[in-house]
């Protein structure tokens, strides 16, 4: 009987010893079918960086709270759009297991990045679900970033795993909770990261089975009947796996007031949307104990969710490069699995938003709104990205008659803006004038005119000395055209030189002298020859004898016939002191003395001509470039009034470049901009900042133009220009755009439309 015996109990080991084994091999078998397919789900997960505006909070502290915990809400709502992300069993789940997401807040170069990892076919789902937390939010595809040293040598790596200290049936502490959103402390420690530190809190979320959610209320039913916690889940476990065969222990009814409050907190938990979660820690440092340090510093921050009585977070640091491997290709780890409700879940991770005291976070800089629709003719300004979508964004001719408005301090985008306007302006067989203080914005567009139209192309370039092309702003061919020379003559005096240097008798003897000079139209006069006129009497009389205005010829042979040589030399020094350093300059006297223009501005406007004013100041000096840019816009002016006599329908439209327009307009710029329209004078008027305006030039622009657009500006110009965007965008967008980004508002079909980007 003792051999039967050992016989029997050998047998039964060894079967066991069979069954254990052939459990570990099929465990193996099974982990080896699964492990390709896990690494095809992470590999199928595409990154998306997620930038939020950081608007700010101006109630007292404990509306703020209010305001934290309501931003925290918006998440729970967000990860309820993703209960529902389950697959049907079969194989495929075998193979690759359950879709997930992945959520992840990266210290890298120095800043703190939000981001999220969604399969392929539920991209569309996460940028609506992050659009309903923040609408203004920007969810942008991006290539992964890597927290490692190319060298393995290199540098310390720490991770680990967050755990729950007891079951996951019962609750953390969460934001509800708490008097700080718990991102504040989790995002201090990640500001406090130096230059070579890295960190990363990764969390995977997968709707959890709802065998959770009855797991749980079975706890409570059985802890109802007197049960401590332990054993009604102990009991709920082995009823589960062996429901004919569990044992009913007797039981005390009575419960203590924690048994009750653990079997509300526990109800509570299950009735919100539950999650599996995986959540890993990864640090890197220059050294090892460095990188073990930062990470002891970030599994503190996790104490904040510990509730009394209930459970706790705790960290596991085994197998530290299997959870390197895992954390690289986010992959889920169902032995390292936990269960959160939203509400936990939101307070482990949420987006961030005003009421966070962390410095360092990757802000979205500047907002962006949708376009309006409709946008298909006339050159192409650039496009605009919404949500993720790319529309291309143009202006119609009929509107570029309401003018363009751009401002943007320098380096911005608004020379590359200009450089591809007026080229395709070339291309497309339109004539225009550039006005370049710079020169820069000429020699571009001499480099990308086309050949069919170099015929169609004139210079004007006043450093040539060799080759002077005169502008005589004195030709006039009406009486009604001498009046508006005399009159933009005078505010280009007045735009030039300090007001109180004119005064009135400045601008009686000028007005006079101007129309005098101008009276013989076959033969006008200059400004260099306005000194002369008072001291060359012979010359004077030459011009008087054409004059048939008496109010003019009364001012030679009375006014001046009466004034002494005292007087006549004093208002003399008036006159030479402003016309004199003109004159005295070889270079602008023979541009401004030559008594016919070498420019036929008729022909350039009407005929769809090319005219490249190079007024470099470098080159010309600022006040000559100056004066010269204004008599070239003062004479586009006056030859678009002459379009009066010409049939509205036969009007072609002539599009005006000005770069730095404040040197180049006088206050008459309303008129331009207000009467210009009709007769097809279209204006592209482009500075730096507000304060170069005078306030009537100001209340002209804004008052007049249609089309604005805005690159990145200071503080007190962002104020200024706040109307302008509301209530789309604010000064905080337009002080933080990037580079060649800018804020529109276009004309449309003869409206304004809301504010884009």
């Amino acid at each position: 009987m003792p051999e039967l015996a050992q016989t029997f109990l050998t047998s039964v080991g060894l079967l066991f010893g069979l069954i254990a084994a052939g459990f570990l091999i099929l465990k193996f078998i099974i982990s080896s079918i699964k492990k390709p397919g896990r690494v095809a789900r992470g590999l199928n997960l595409e990154l998306f960086l997620i930038l939020i505006p950081q608007d700010e909070y101006t109630e007292p502290g404990q509306q703020n709270l209010k305001k934290d915990r309501e931003r925290v809400q918006t998440m729970e709502q967000l990860y309820t759009i993703f209960s529902s992300m389950v697959e049907k069993g079969g194989w495929r789940v075998f193979e690759f297991g359950q879709p997930y997401l992945v959520w992840e807040i990266v210290y890298i170069d120095n800043e703190i990045r939000f981001y999220a990892a969604v399969p392929t076919r539920y991209r569309e789902t996460l940028i609506r679900a992050v659009h309903s937390v923040s609408p203004e939010a920007v969810v942008e595809p991006v290539q992964d970033y890597n927290i490692f040293s190319p060298q393995e040598e290199a540098g310390g790596v720490a991770a680990a795993y967050v755990m729950t200290s007891r079951s996951s049936i019962l609750p953390i502490k969460t934001y509800q909770m708490l008097d700080v959103d718990p991102l504040n402390e989790l995002g201090t420690h990640f500001s406090k990261l130096n230059s070579g530190e890295n960190a990363v809190m990764q969390v995977l979320m997968r709707p959890s089975p709802k065998k959770f959610n009855k797991l749980a209320l079975k706890v409570t039913k059985k802890m109802q009947t007197g049960l401590s916690f332990e054993k009604a889940y102990h009991q709920a476990i082995k009823s589960w796996l062996m429901p004919l065969k569990i044992k009913q222990e007797k039981i005390n009814p009575t419960m203590t007031p924690q048994d009750q409050e653990v079997i509300k907190a526990i109800e509570s938990h299950a009735a919100k949307p539950n999650f599996e979660v995986n959540i890993r820690l990864m640090v890197t440092a220059p050294d090892q104990s460095k990188a073990e340090a930062i990470l002891g510093d970030f599994e503190s921050a996790f104490t904040q969710f510990n509730l009394p009585n209930l459970n706790s977070f705790s960290e596991s640091r085994e197998k530290i490069k299997e959870l390197v491997y895992e954390f690289s290709f986010r992959l889920f780890d169902e032995n390292k699995k936990i269960v959160l409700s939203s509400e936990e879940l939101a307070s482990v991770y949420h987006l961030p938003h005003a009421g966070l005291k962390v410095p360092k976070i990757k802000w979205l800089k500047a907002r962006s709104a949708a376009p309006p629709w409709g946008m298909n003719d006339g050159p192409y300004l650039g496009w605009n990205d919404y949500r993720s979508q790319q529309t291309v964004i143009r202006i119609a001719p009929e509107d570029r008659r309401r003018h363009i408005y751009i401002v943007g301090q320098t380096g911005t985008g608004k020379s590359t803006l200009l450089q591809e306007m007026i080229r395709q302006d070339v291309e497309m067989g339109n004539g225009l004038a550039v006005v370049d203080p710079h020169g820069d914005l000429v020699e571009y567009t001499l480099a990308h005119i086309p050949q069919h139209r170099w015929k169609d192309v004139i210079v004007f370039d006043p450093s040539d000395l060799e080759r002077p092309i005169g502008i005589n702003m004195l030709e006039a061919a009406s009486i009604e055209e001498r009046d508006f020379v005399v009159q933009e003559m005078m505010s280009i005096f007045y735009r030039l030189f300090p007001p109180e240097t004119m005064g009135p008798m400045f601008e009686h003897n000028m007005r006079n002298a101007m129309l005098t000079l101008m009276a013989d139209p076959n033969d006008p006069g200059t400004l260099v020859e306005i000194p002369r006129i008072f001291t060359d009497k012979e010359f004077m009389k030459q011009k008087v004898a054409k004059v048939t205005d008496p109010v003019v010829r009364s001012f030679w042979e009375k006014e001046m016939a009466q004034t002494s040589d005292f007087h006549k030399s004093e208002m003399l020094g008036y006159l030479v002191s402003k016309v004199g350093r003109f004159i005295e300059n070889t270079m602008m006297r023979n541009i401004i003395g030559q008594s016919k223009s070498g420019i036929n501005f008729n022909e350039v406007m009407n005929n769809r001509k090319i005219l490249l004013a190079n007024l470099s100041k470098g080159k010309v000096g600022e006040v000559n470039a100056n004066l010269l840019g204004l008599m070239i816009v003062g004479k586009l002016q006056l030859t678009a009034m002459r379009r009066a006599y010409i049939a509205e329908q036969e009007r072609v439209d002539f599009y005006l470049y000005l770069d730095e327009f404040q040197n180049f307009t006088t206050d008459s710029i309303a008129t331009i901009l207000s009467e210009a329209r009709k007769y097809r004078l279209d204006m592209v008027m482009a500075h730096q900042f507000i304060a170069q305006l005078t306030d009537k030039i100001k209340a002209a622009v804004f008052g007049n133009v249609g089309s604005m657009i805005m690159f990145r500006i200071g503080v007190e110009d962002a104020e200024f220009l706040k109307p302008q965007l509301a209530p789309v965008f604010g000064p905080r967008d337009l002080i933080n755009l990037d580079n060649h980004n800018c804020y529109v508002k276009l004309m449309l079909k003869g409206q304004t439309s809301r504010p884009f980007n």
